[in-house]
């Protein structure tokens, strides 16, 4: 299968068997997973309510889907290591109360993390999880819409504004919810009612990333398409490239090598003021202030820098972030959490793995490096869900593609041989 497989019809029957009965139980879907899309919908909408409830229903999902099958896995312990290093920095902090609140924090995303990785067992599973962030996005849209109408039908300029959520949330949300759409269109076999709702999602996700305003949602969006073209273009998906472009990019900001050379771009996206919205002013703060103290390796303590700095905002960038409030110690747990659970290990062998999550990176690159995300919700619940784009592998559909002369026939389970049997007939009757 090469990299062009996203974009066009497999060869699976017409007939869409996922409807026909009888299924093997791992096909099939139970609370828990709708549990972990309703909790995935409000970390869009509504990251308030997440934030408050997410952990205590992620829990009630874990609990009533096998909770005995729980791995211990290393984004698990890396993640786990985040929480107690951010909670033990308050021992050195000069505001201990706000790095017992940073580790809370992190300890509530995690737990959501966690718990939507333990109930995404299977591909259909993934997908309902998707759905439910898709769904999130869309009420979002509205929201924005709503609660801008007269500034929006009367096309005045300005951002627009809204009630207890920082638009630029709204932005970041919006464009990873466009990888969950590359998602969605690329692990199953398209009918022309899923591209319809499809488009129709990517369309109001798009008014909703230009009603936000947000640039590095705009340009979060670029970098998707432009990765797509490329994975056309390549005969396998360049994920080294993609890293490693992410990872100039880390660098330059985390040091300033470009900070000034990079205002020439800034009419480009229009709402130019200079300093890329304040960030050229609070970035060499940050820098500063982790450089300084010896303050570099285990920081100041979790979100001490917020409370630190003459503007009492946070450093708009996860490694800035991290670094002044838990040192480079911080920023590696941090990074090694998102390795291990974006890496090779995670696509898996399928091409389309590589491709969906080098959709993820592309759209959500700049979210991290520009923004304040490494504690979103959000952000945490669109890493849990392409965690497990490997299950592409064991997706059963990829067993009714044609066989190819000489090549070995795909072993099935009991379960998909009874269904399948259900389905097709049992062959040895059929050949009487």
């Amino acid at each position: 299968m090469g990299t062009k497989s996203i974009f066009v019809s497999s060869d699976k029957p017409s007939v869409n068997e996922f409807l026909l009965e009888p299924r093997p139980a791992a096909l099939r879907l139970g609370l828990p997973t709708f549990i972990m899309a309703t909790v995935a919908a409000l970390s869009v909408y509504d990251p308030g309510i997440a934030v408050t409830y997410g952990p205590y229903v992620s829990l009630v999902a874990v609990a009533l889907s096998r909770p005995g099958r729980f791995r211990f896995d290393a984004p698990f312990m890396l993640g786990t290591l985040l929480v107690a290093f951010a909670a033990a920095s308050s021992m050195w902090s000069k505001f201990p109360d706000a790095s017992l609140g940073a580790a809370r924090n992190y300890a509530v995303v995690l737990v959501m993390f966690v718990a939507a990785r333990h109930v995404i067992q299977t591909l259909q599973q993934l997908r309902t999880v998707a759905v439910g962030y898709l769904a999130g996005c869309a009420v979002l849209v509205y929201r924005v819409w709503h609660e801008n109408a007269k500034q929006v039908t009367a096309l005045e300029g300005g951002r627009l504004d809204l009630a207890g959520l920082n638009v630029n949330y709204a932005g970041y949300a919006f464009v990873a919810g466009f990888a969950m759409i590359a998602l969605l269109w690329g692990s199953k076999r398209r009918t022309q009612g899923t591209r319809l709702w499809l488009a129709t999602a990517g369309a109001s996700i798009v008014l909703g990333i230009i009603l936000s305003d947000t640039r590095g949602a705009l340009i979060g969006l670029g970098l998707m398409m432009a990765w797509l073209l490329m994975c056309l273009a390549a005969k396998t998906p360049p994920m080294r490239l993609l890293v490693g472009a992410v990872i100039v990019a880390a660098a330059a900001i985390t040091t300033g090598a470009v900070d000034q050379a990079s205002l020439a771009f800034e009419n480009v996206f229009g709402r130019a003021t200079g300093d890329w919205s304040g960030r050229l002013i609070i970035w060499p703060i940050a820098r500063d202030f982790w450089a300084s103290e010896d303050n570099f390796w285990f920081g100041s303590g979790a979100g001490a820098f917020q409370l630190s700095n003459y503007y009492q905002i946070g450093a708009h960038n996860f490694i800035l972030e991290l670094g002044t409030g838990m040192g480079i110690v911080g920023v590696l747990v941090y990074v090694a959490v998102l390795w291990t659970s974006l890496g090779k290990r995670a696509t898996g062998a399928d091409p389309r793995g590589k491709i969906l999550v080098g959709c993820f990176i592309a759209a959500s690159a700049l979210s991290y490096l520009t923004g304040f995300w490494d504690h979103s919700p959000a952000a945490w619940i669109g890493v849990a869900v392409f965690s497990r784009i490997g299950l592409l592998d064991k997706d059963p559909a990829a067993h009714w593609s044609a066989v190819k002369p000489g090549s070995e026939k795909p072993k099935l389970s009991n379960s998909e041989r009874k269904w399948l049997t259900g389905v097709q007939g049992n062959p040895r009757l059929l050949g009487r």
